[in-house]
Formats: C-alpha cells, structure tokens, sequence
C-alpha cells in the first residue's frame, strides 16, 4: 500500500454521503474560498478504487470532496484539480491499509467527541475544521456516515487479509496432501512389483504344478483333435494342421523346434489352454 498528497481530477472523486446532507450555501462559501486561494489546508482523504483505475471514493472528508465539487462547478479551470491524501492500494501489505483506515477513523472519532458535547455553532467564518466540530441536526451525520463508511472499508480489507490467508493455508494443505498421496503410490507401486517378482520366483510346488500342466498341454499337442487345438487362443485351423503334422512333441523345446513357432508362441499357448482348462473345469 501507498499513501500520500497529490492532486487527482476532481470529477473522478466519488462520495457515498449524499450532497444534499451540506448546506449549499456553505459548500458555495468554501468552494470560493478555496478558489482564491487555490488550494486547502485539509485535503479529503479518498482511496484509489483499484489498481491504476483513477477512480477515487472519500474515506473522510466528504465535506472538503464536495466543497472541490462545487469549486468546479464555479471555475472549472482552477477547481478541475484537487489537492488529497491519497490510498493507494495493493496486493502486498493490506495489514498496513488496514491500519491507515483505522487511525483516520480514530481521528474522525475525536471530532465527534465536541458535537456530543453541545458546543457553540460555527459562524460564517468559521474554519473548516471548526465547522465539522460545530454542533448539527439530529437528522444531518455525515461525520457518522463517514466512520460507517470507513468500517465497512477496514472489514473489507480483514475479510480480503482472512481470505488471502485461507488461500495460502489451503494451497500448502494441497501441497502436503499431495506429496503425502505420491508418497504411498510410491509405496503402492514397490509392493505391487514385489509381489510380481513373488508370483515369478520359482517354488517347489508352484514348480511342480506347472511342470505338471506342461505335460498335459504337450499331451494336448500330441493326441488333440484339429477342434480341440483350435480352442486354444491364437492356434487357427492353419496352425493347428501344422502341429499335428510335426508330432511327436516330448518336451516344449520341440515345439519351438518347429519352424515358425516360437519360444513366446509355445508359452503362450501354453497359458491360453491352461484358461481353457480352467473353463472346462468350471463348467463340470
């Protein structure tokens, strides 16, 4: 956030105390007052509305921006600029906006302190900072509307600090969720290739049983029907003539003696007839 004294267009200045809470005659008496002199001694504090937008709302001093008005209104060639103490905020530090909001509304909140206190009405020529101290109407608050205005201003920019705090908050619980989800796919993954390296490692009986198969796969290859090898996943009729024509088989390294059939072929053969042993064996 930035902060400081500047001249801005007056016509870009917009207050959310409606005109018609000021005496005309008063913001017409000051307007020409600020004329000859060209310039205040109190700038109305007004806050950019974004970044680089030109565009201004009054936090305090609603007062002084329509006095600015209507010192346009009356020369537009002096009055078309305008001396503020402008905010300028950023994304960087709203901690510190915060905190310049705050001590304008304490300031605000000490000027209010005399109207409470029933003190003398402001004359004619009473100075502007003496006139906001002078006793008003019941009905006539802009020094209230002003501090409703700066705290909805200060719960903003909480709501806005809060928010962007929920925002990095969320961000590193997404990032720790994730690492800690890659962490057991990690895991997952070295189990999953453990267990794979387990159902390859030879044992006896898993040994024994699938010597077992190979004898009566290469029986199959030895004694089966053309309809029976044709069963078989990848063994068409072609194939199958072919294997009956080169029996005996008495080891599976006969098979891959063939031309054309393959150490992979033969194993894999070999799996797609133990599937069909497994379907027969279901269906008895």
């Amino acid at each position: 956030m930035r902060f400081g004294t500047m001249f801005v267009e007056t016509a870009r200045i917009k207050s959310d105390v409606p005109r018609s809470d000021f005496s005309e005659a008063e913001l017409t008496h000051f307007a020409e007052r600020l004329i000859k002199l060209e310039g205040t001694i109190r700038p109305p504090v007004v806050r950019e509305t974004g970044m680089h937008t030109r565009e201004y709302e009054v936090v305090h001093g609603h007062f002084e921006c329509y006095v600015a008005v209507r010192a346009m209104e009356l020369d537009k060639e002096r009055g078309d600029m305008t001396s503020v103490f402008l905010i300028t905020p950023t994304d960087d530090d709203p901690e510190r906006e915060v905190a310049v909001l705050e001590l304008v509304k304490s300031f605000t909140e000490r000027e209010v302190a005399p109207l409470q206190q029933n003190t003398s009405i402001a004359t004619e020529n009473t100075s502007i900072a003496e006139r906001e101290v002078a006793p008003q109407p019941a009905e006539n608050t802009p020094i209230v509307a002003e501090n409703v205005s700066i705290d909805m201003m200060i719960l903003s920019k909480k709501i806005e600090g809060l928010e962007n705090i929920l925002n990095q908050k969320t961000e590193s619980l997404e990032n720790v969720l994730n690492h800690k989800l890659d962490q057991q796919d990690t895991q997952i993954q070295k189990i999953l290739e453990c267990l794979q390296q387990w159902k390859e490692k030879p044992t006896p009986l898993r040994t024994a049983i699938l010597d077992e198969d190979r004898r009566a796969f290469l029986d199959v290859l030895n004694s089966g029907e053309k309809s029976d090898l044709i069963r078989i996943k990848g063994i068409k009729e072609k194939t199958a003539q072919k294997i009956i024509d080169h029996r005996p088989y008495h080891s599976m390294g006969d098979v891959h003696n063939v031309k054309r059939f393959t150490h992979k072929m033969a194993e894999k053969w070999l799996r797609e007839w133990q599937e069909v042993k497994k379907r027969d064996e279901r269906t008895y």
